[in-house]
This record gives C-alpha cells, structure tokens and sequence, in this order.
C-alpha cells in the first residue's frame, strides 16, 4: 500500500468520526513533514472551536497498522445560503 493509499484509507475509515468530532470537512492532501513530503489526513476545523484530534490516524492493511499523519487546520465553515 503507498502512502497516497495509506491516507485515502485512513480518510474513508475516520472521516464519519472526524465529523463528529467537529471536522466539517475531510481530505488528503501531499504536506512537508519535517523536510520530507508526505501524504496526510486533513481536518478543517471552526475557527476558535477548540476542537482536539489526534496527530495520527491508525489504519490496518494485511494485519499490519499503520500511523497516518492527521492535520488540523482552522478555517471557516461556508454554506451555500
């Protein structure tokens, strides 16, 4: 599994949860860890929110887990009213 695959796998399985715990939007997207790219989980959060997540979403593949990097970024909800 790559680690594009990685990420889109742990999108699907904690997108649902993510949303519940106040993520209004989830994606995946290719970010800079450290000096290395990397693909990671995004949660866009409200502003001010105060929403806590965790840095990594745990995912199993072939009865391995695997780690994958989860970002929090706050902006704006839109709606279409």
């Amino acid at each position: 599994m790559t680690e594009e695959e990685a990420a889109e796998h742990a999108r699907e399985q904690h997108a649902e949860s993510l949303r519940q715990k106040g993520a209004h939007s989830v994606a995946v997207e290719q970010v800079k860890v450290g000096a290395r790219k990397r693909f990671a989980v995004i949660a866009s959060v409200a502003k001010a929110s105060g929403v806590k997540l965790p840095q990594t979403l745990a995912i199993t593949h072939k009865g391995q887990t695997r780690q994958v990097p989860l970002i929090v970024r706050e902006e704006q909800q839109y709606s279409l009213d």
